[in-house]
């Protein structure tokens, strides 16, 4: 009996109307749209942006060239390439989350690493990764 009360409220609070027997209408009219709040669609975007970092990003390489280099960071020396690979994503996260809050472009610059947000068509959120190893802005004064 407790299941059936309970189908009772639920198709109650649907809209459907009973006209006896195991008759139940739907409401009339404009079907609903069922969105998910923004909340949940930055989730899935946020994820598949580090997916994306993590799949194709070649921290390999990175790994390669610090250990050639000789590349210490802070006080645990050259990185590993897990090391690398935590350090970036911790790093895309954070800028992505500042971005979601603000809805403005944010950067990281740490380590090597240049993390920068990106907002496309005032909804979509970019993140691009660079790892530098020199760079030079020059300019003449006028």
């Amino acid at each position: 009996m407790q299941i059936e009360l309970s189908a009772i409220r639920t198709l109650d609070k649907l809209g459907y109307t009973y006209h006896g027997g195991e008759l139940w209408k739907p409401p009339i009219g404009e079907k609903p749209t069922f969105t998910q709040p923004a909340e949940v669609n930055r989730v899935h975007e946020k994820a598949g942006r580090i997916y994306e970092i993590s799949k194709y990003f070649d921290f390999k390489k990175v790994a390669e060239v610090m250990q050639y280099l000789g590349w210490q960071w802070w006080d645990i020396g050259v990185p590993t390439e897990e090391e690398i690979r935590s350090f970036c994503l911790s790093a895309v996260t954070d800028v992505y989350n500042k971005t979601c809050a603000t809805m403005t472009s944010h950067s990281y610059n740490s380590g090597g690493f240049f993390v920068q947000s990106h907002i496309e068509d005032d909804t979509t959120i970019s993140i691009s990764v660079k790892f530098i190893l020199t760079e030079l802005d020059a300019f003449t004064p006028e």
